[in-house]
C-alpha cells in the first residue's frame, strides 16, 4: 500500500477496523495473561489501536458524507460529530462502570464492539447501496 494513494472508504474502514479490534483484543489477552503489561506488548497494542482509528474513522467519515445527497452532507456531518462526541463521553463512563467487575472486561466489550464493525465492514459491500460508496470514490 502506498501512503498517501487514494483509497476507497470502505477499504479504510475494513483495514482501521481490523487493525483496531487486533490492538483492543491484544490489550484484553496481555492483561488477561501478563499481569505486569510488559512494555512491549503494550506498545505493540497501542499502535496497532491508534493505526487502527487512524483508519477507521476517516473512512468512517468520508463514506457518510459520500453517501448523503448534496445538500444534506452538512447535516451527516453533524450528526457524526455529535455521536463522536458522545462516545468520547459516554465510554470512559461506560469503561469505568465496567472496570469495576474486570479489569480486562472493557477491552474485551470494545473488541467485542469492534468485531461487529469488523463482521459489518466485511460484509456490507454485498448490501445493496453501499457498493456505491466504494465505486464514486476511486
Amino acid at each position: 500500500m502506498r501512503w498517501g494513494a487514494r483509497r476507497p472508504p470502505l477499504q479504510l474502514v475494513r483495514i482501521g477496523s481490523v487493525l483496531s479490534f487486533a490492538g483492543m483484543a491484544g490489550f484484553g489477552w496481555v492483561g488477561a495473561i501478563d499481569g505486569e503489561f510488559s512494555f512491549e506488548m503494550h506498545l505493540l497494542a497501542m499502535g496497532l489501536f491508534g493505526l487502527g482509528l487512524g483508519l477507521l474513522l476517516p473512512g468512517n467519515a468520508a463514506a457518510i458524507t459520500l453517501r448523503a445527497h448534496q445538500f444534506g452532507q452538512g447535516r451527516a456531518a453533524g450528526l457524526l460529530s455529535a455521536s463522536q462526541g458522545l462516545g468520547v463521553v459516554a465510554g470512559p463512563v461506560i469503561g469505568t462502570s465496567i472496570y469495576y467487575w474486570n479489569h480486562t472486561l472493557p477491552f474485551v466489550v470494545a473488541s467485542s464492539l469492534l468485531l461487529v464493525v469488523c463482521f459489518v465492514t466485511v460484509v456490507a459491500p454485498r448490501i445493496e447501496g453501499l457498493e456505491s460508496i466504494e465505486k464514486a470514490s476511486t
